[in-house]
């Protein structure tokens, strides 16, 4: 069987040191998370969508990502036209995103600080981060393409 190939939201290249590693990965959870929150609006659309524009106004006026997921919470629990099937995996869906939610509201909302030289991160909101030189570099990098 070939070897399915990696997705490009999972390939971070090994050569780039810690930093920048964990800066694209914050990226690209953003990326993920955004196209995600747009399905869930795609979804709210079918659920409480009018022809006059209402829906739109009623998303773009809940600023929480919270509250907006309630709201498609609410409205597919109680949606007649939805199957159980239907239902049950929206509801599931919603309930993997908040995970997804609380890792980019801590990341996007961190405070990063830098070394001297302002290239190298050393802790995200007061967790200090060991710096990883030589060998020990090449050994947390084959472990996080390890974990891919």
């Amino acid at each position: 069987m070939p070897k399915k190939p990696a997705s490009t939201y999972s390939l971070i290249p090994p050569e780039l040191d810690v930093t920048t590693q964990l800066l694209l990965s914050v990226g690209k959870l953003v990326a993920v998370w955004a196209n995600c929150e747009s399905c869930f609006y795609a979804a709210y659309f079918c659920l409480a969508g009018t022809p006059n524009g209402n829906a739109d106004i009623a998303w773009a006026s809940i600023l929480s990502t919270r509250r907006r997921m309630q709201l498609v919470y609410n409205l597919a629990r109680h949606e007649r036209r939805l199957s159980d099937d239907t239902r049950s995996k929206l509801l599931r869906c919603l309930e993997e995103f908040e995970p997804a939610t609380e890792a980019r509201n801590y990341y996007c909302h961190s405070q990063y600080t830098t070394d001297h030289t302002e290239e190298t991160l050393v802790s995200i909101d007061n967790w200090g981060l060991a710096p990883i030189r030589g060998d020990q570099r090449s050994n947390f990098q084959t472990k996080i393409q390890a974990s891919q």
